[in-house]
């Protein structure tokens, strides 16, 4: 089993590697540069992931710039803050759109990608989503330009059904909220867990507006179970967990939902009250450690299991723009989705994380690349919606996440 470390103040990056690399508000994009947008939340309650998600996208494209950039041209990462807001990260997206740029890699949470969807697609720009799920809510078309890396609510919620069902557990109370991402992982995880001849208890609906949660505090406590399901967004969650502790609730076993595989969750709640608390998430650890190594040795910290993705992400894109590029074709719009696509596919060269500088020789040759990655190997549906899911138990001990093996 391996501890995940909790964030930590941001280390400074030195200059000499920012080349190039992010382009900050008034700042000088070269005029030949390919523009990439990042969307992401360095202000707000998000604001402990943004850095170590941006710092993977740097890594990515210093080694992109460092071996000629893309079609003969730098790349330019033209980063923007989302404010952990949808309203304000919509001003930063049209900012992005403003300064030219071709994709835009981000945001953080699907709350935030539902509301620029529309923006982007107005304008032709593809949205690439590295630790962003569709929900079954939304009904996208093959033509539809956001690419979505990590694996749906759904699959992880049947996954969770399993496991939960797998290790004898009979019975659960569910604990939800409206918001597609946990609505769709607990509606998926009860049906597969009645499927296999479960037994639901309790459905306890929150209301993430209520300023307390007595009445679902009570229905919980009434039911037969003991086992809950707590599929909330993080500060939701927290709250709960904390009014059934006061109330003299303590005899729970918490299954949490993917959303909650975070130390500010944690850190919000008693301390201890967690303890023994376990969840299924994706497991991003199958590759060798070299990654975690470089990143740690650069920044001075080990990566969040989102950088991963984050660094796929630019990946997949380079390999699609130089593609392109060697084609002739211009990167941009639908065209450019369909080509991050086909970069995920297993047909063509294998190539790993990396290998990016070996890919891009490929891909300047016309060869076709097959990108492997440090979260793949990928399995796109034709909305462009990660299918497989390679998952891991963790658990919370001593306040710690412990993912096992």
């Amino acid at each position: 089993m391996r501890m995940r470390p909790a964030p930590s103040i941001p280390v400074l990056l030195a200059v000499g590697l920012l080349l190039f690399s992010c382009v900050e508000d008034g700042d000088q994009v070269p005029a030949d540069a390919v523009r990439v947008g990042l969307l992401l939340p360095f202000t707000g309650e998000d604001a402990a992931i943004g850095t170590g998600y941006e710092r993977a996208v740097l890594m990515a494209v210093d080694i992109i710039n460092g071996h000629g950039g893309l079609g003969g041209q730098p790349v330019a990462l033209i980063t923007r803050d989302t404010h952990s807001d949808p309203e304000r990260a919509l001003a930063s997206a049209q900012a992005l759109l403003d300064e030219g740029v071709i994709a835009i890699i981000g945001p953080e949470n699907a709350t935030v990608a539902r509301r620029i969807l529309p923006l982007l697609d107005a304008q032709d720009v593809p949205l690439i989503s590295p630790v962003v799920s569709g929900s079954d809510n939304i009904v996208l078309s093959a033509d539809y330009r956001w690419i979505r890396l990590a694996p749906s609510a759904a699959l992880l919620g049947r996954t969770s059904a399993n496991h939960l069902y797998d290790s004898g557990v009979r019975q659960i109370s569910v604990v939800y909220v409206n918001e597609d991402y946990n609505f769709d992982y607990s509606a998926a995880l009860v049906e597969r867990f009645l499927f296999r001849g479960g037994l639901l208890s309790a459905s306890v609906h929150i209301d993430e507006s209520s300023l307390g949660y007595e009445d679902q505090v009570d229905e919980l406590t009434r039911s037969a179970g003991r086992d809950v399901v707590l599929a909330l967004p993080t500060e939701s969650a927290a709250r709960f967990v904390n009014e059934l502790f006061t109330s003299g609730g303590e005899d729970w076993n918490w299954f949490l939902s993917p959303t909650l595989e975070t130390p500010v969750f944690i850190q919000n709640t008693y301390p201890g009250v967690l303890d023994g608390a376990r969840g299924v998430g994706v497991d991003v650890s199958q590759r060798d450690m070299a990654f975690a190594r470089q990143f740690e040795q650069r920044f001075g910290r080990m990566p969040d299991d989102g950088a991963w993705f984050y660094y796929d992400a630019v990946a997949l894109l380079a390999f699609a723009i130089e593609s392109m590029a060697a084609a002739g074709d211009p990167p941009d719009g639908a065209s450019l989705a369909l080509a991050v696509m086909e970069a995920a596919k297993t047909a063509g060269v294998l190539v790993d994380w990396n290998e990016l500088t070996q890919g891009l020789d490929y891909a300047r040759d016309g060869r076709k690349v097959s990108y492997r990655g440090l979260t793949g190997p990928f399995l796109l549906d034709a909305t462009g919606q990660q299918m497989r899911a390679p998952t891991s138990v963790w658990t919370i001990e001593d306040g710690e996440i412990v993912t096992h093996e």
